[in-house]
């Protein structure tokens, strides 16, 4: 009769208090000061929130193979809290390559040689995504300023045995913005 008890709980999902981040314990973090992972994490409504948080965290810092794991022990278990978020991190990946090239340059404006200047993402920095985003604005921006609209594409290559990710960046002019 107690084990169906236990299975009952289990199925309920009981659970004796609210999720709280600040009871969790993070294990296997080594990339970052675990003040800032639960900064990143910020308020969390429920620990799957902290999961896609800190995974995207550890994404925009170059681990694109990080993972965040939620665990729990037996009583956990009973209770519904967690203990720990397990990360790993694995390595931190860094751009291989980086051009930017418009597909049927004819003129100065689509230029390589004026295009990969203005990536802020710099080869053999590590990944960042926040750097790879203002990059793309950047492309759009020099665009905009000649009066034209862009579709900026970038295409990676990852070579996950380097830790690299390589990017072709093609812009595609769009016509003549009239205002």
């Amino acid at each position: 009769m107690k084990r169906l008890a236990l299975v009952a709980l289990l199925a309920a999902g009981c659970t004796s208090q609210p999720f709280s981040m600040a009871s969790l314990r993070i294990v296997g973090n080594s990339a970052f000061d675990e003040t800032a992972l639960r900064k990143a994490a910020g308020q969390c409504a429920a620990v799957e929130d902290c999961v896609s948080a800190l995974d995207s965290h550890y994404f925009d810092h170059g681990y694109v193979n990080a993972s965040v794991e939620p665990t729990k022990s037996f009583v956990q278990i009973l209770t519904g809290e967690y203990s720990s978020l397990t990360v790993h991190a694995g390595k931190q990946f860094t751009i291989g390559a980086l051009e930017i090239v418009e597909v049927g340059a004819t003129d100065e404006l689509g230029d390589p040689a004026q295009l990969t200047p203005l990536a802020v993402a710099r080869v053999g920095q590590p990944f960042l995504r926040e750097d790879m985003a203002a990059t793309y604005a950047a492309v759009r921006a020099r665009y905009r300023a000649a009066g034209y609209d862009a579709l900026v594409v970038p295409i990676t290559s990852v070579d996950p045995d380097a830790a690299t990710i390589g990017f072709r960046i093609e812009v595609e002019r769009g016509p003549l913005l009239r205002y």
